[in-house]
């Protein structure tokens, strides 16, 4: 006769194999699983890997293109105001920038050419020169005819026959 305390423990046994077996099988699953998450969240990373990379390009793009719209505005001013000039040979033979409306003045063409107008100022000079007053060019002029000292001026002077001249 089979003891009933025995097919309880076979029982117990059998439930016992049966909860190692189902350990084995969800370890194994669990491996598996593991292994794909693992796989996942590597993807994951390389996702936003690739979004911050992204995100660089676009901020990096949007400071490009303000600065190319920069530009082009700054280009569309500086048309605007050098179609207020027309190129001119001066009487004192200088090839300038004139302006078109009032007050006449000319402009410095190397600072034109430099995307810049510059009004060109009159020394004050028998010359006639104008010169730039910009940093860095300072060209001068020939814009008047060169002016020719009186004798009267040349005597108070000190020039040939003046009175500091003897």
């Amino acid at each position: 006769m089979i003891d009933m305390t025995q097919v309880q423990a076979a029982i117990a046994s059998l439930g016992a194999v049966r909860d190692l077996v189902k350990v084995g099988i969800d370890a194994k699953a669990d491996a598996k699983a593991a292994e794909k998450v693992i796989e996942a969240m590597g993807r994951l990373g390389q996702a936003t890997d690739t979004l911050y990379a992204l995100r660089e390009e676009l901020f990096r793009l949007q400071a490009e293109n303000a600065d190319l719209k920069r530009d082009a505005e700054e280009r569309e001013v500086l048309k605007e105001q050098r179609e207020k000039y027309e190129l001119f040979k001066t009487a004192g033979g200088a090839v300038v920038y004139r302006f078109k409306g009032e007050p006449e003045h000319y402009a410095c063409p190397n600072c034109l050419n430099a995307k810049r107008i510059e009004i060109l100022q009159n020394n004050r000079t028998l010359s006639g020169k104008y010169r730039c007053t910009a940093a860095g060019c300072g060209a001068e002029y020939p814009i008047e005819p060169a002016k020719k000292i009186s004798p009267q001026r040349r005597m108070a002077s000190g020039g040939p026959g003046g009175w500091m001249g003897s």
